[in-house]
């Protein structure tokens, strides 16, 4: 079983399916007091698992909020064998791509859930500082030149920009459209990477890319069709592909650079 959620997010619960030792049937009636009741998670492949130590509780009802190495039957008749585990937040943290999340008792035991920490996620809040062309990081978050500000939220919702340089938590980049705000705006940093594979923020941060993101010295410039370029994508020409699809004829000279016709 699988589940994925971005890294750093907290009060995550996972629902995990619990059987019976003896005769693998649905196991119902698991509290923390069940004899030999534990959770444990093990983040990567490589790292000592973690156990609650004795820490767990039984919630009241499944709707109750968040708590750490809570665990909650969700419903012995709909849903027999089926619970709620709440898992603290130092499971999700960054440095490894996924965390293994177990629980057992002396006579039941669960169908493990591995759960991968999206690394290319790295932040939704609120801006520290922002002007028009950048947008400062409160210290946590990395960003770096090529990941995506994405504003969710609020004062100039659906905007995008593409970082072309960092200082420090201060991210450069083209002038929003209209200028997002630090108390009203929830903007997303989302990896370079996953840039090109998030289709919603795609199309609108195309015309933010200039000749000094794309010329480097690569041949390959990833995840960019050529027919969706904007008159702002120029390619320098030492870029002979993109996204495995060849470059070819002589374009439109524009000084020393060109892009397809």
């Amino acid at each position: 079983m699988g589940k994925t959620v971005a890294v750093g997010q907290t009060n995550v619960s996972v629902r995990m399916k619990m059987l019976t030792i003896a005769d693998g049937s649905d196991a119902t009636g698991i509290s923390h007091s069940s004899t030999g009741h534990q959770m444990a998670y093990q983040r990567g492949e490589n790292t000592a698992s973690v156990d609650d130590a004795t820490a767990s509780t039984t919630l009241s009802a499944i709707t109750d909020a968040h708590t750490d190495w809570a665990v909650k039957e969700i419903s012995s008749s709909d849903m027999p064998g089926w619970y709620r585990c709440d898992f603290p937040d130092a499971c999700f943290a960054a440095g490894v791509g996924d965390v293994t999340l177990t629980m057992q008792t002396t006579a039941e035991t669960c169908v493990a859930v591995t759960v991968t920490i999206e690394p290319l996620f790295k932040f939704q809040g609120l801006a520290s500082a922002a002007t028009g062309t950048t947008t400062t990081f409160a210290a946590g978050p990395v960003p770096y030149k090529g990941d995506v500000i994405y504003v969710a939220a609020g004062t100039g919702i659906g905007q995008s920009r593409v970082i072309t340089s960092v200082a420090s938590q201060v991210a450069t980049h083209v002038a929003w459209d209209t200028n997002i705000s630090t108390s009203a705006s929830t903007i997303l940093l989302i990896g370079g990477d996953a840039f090109g594979a998030n289709a919603d923020v795609l199309s609108s941060t195309l015309s933010t890319l200039g000749s000094s993101d794309l010329d480097a010295e690569t041949s390959t410039v990833t995840a960019l069709l050529p027919s969706e370029l904007s008159d702002a994508g120029y390619i320098k020409s030492d870029v002979k592909e993109i996204a495995d699809v060849a470059i070819t004829g002589g374009g439109i000279e524009l000084t020393d650079e060109w892009r397809p016709e």
